[in-house]
């Protein structure tokens, strides 16, 4: 063995074969597909794996949720749209044939906002994937 006076030789040569001894077993057996390593974690979900699918699904949801949110402000659109057509729609005929100029007669302002709620009621209460709510 190695004498008190070449101990850090002796040190160095030691770590060195540990060294060697290490890059052997990692190049030869820690990689090896035969090795019971493998063989004991079969079908093993890896952490990093879960995290991607996470990742992914979350993706996938926001995109989703984003489609119908533009799809149910598409509607409501549509609904209020339709709705004041409707309600322009019963201008006063003499003022156009006279003039060309589309008026509403009503007697208040209220009144007005009524019959455009009527209009749009229909839209509200429909069942359907962008559900209203009559505020």
């Amino acid at each position: 063995m190695c004498s008190k006076n070449r101990s850090i030789l002796c040190l160095k040569i030691s770590l060195s074969r540990s060294i060697q001894k290490l890059r052997k077993f990692i190049n030869t057996e820690m990689f090896s597909h035969g090795n019971h390593l493998h063989k004991d974690k079969k079908g093993e979900v890896t952490v990093f794996l879960a995290m991607i699918l996470v990742m992914l699904m979350t993706l996938l949801l926001v995109m989703a949720e984003s489609a119908r949110t533009a799809g149910e402000r598409l509607y409501l659109r549509m609904a209020v749209d339709s709705s004041m057509d409707s309600l322009f729609g019963q201008y006063h005929r003499k003022l156009w044939e006279s003039y060309r100029l589309l008026g509403l007669e009503y007697g208040t302002p209220g009144d007005l906002e009524g019959e455009f709620r009527e209009f749009l009621a229909p839209y509200l209460e429909a069942q359907n994937w962008y559900p209203l709510e009559s505020g």
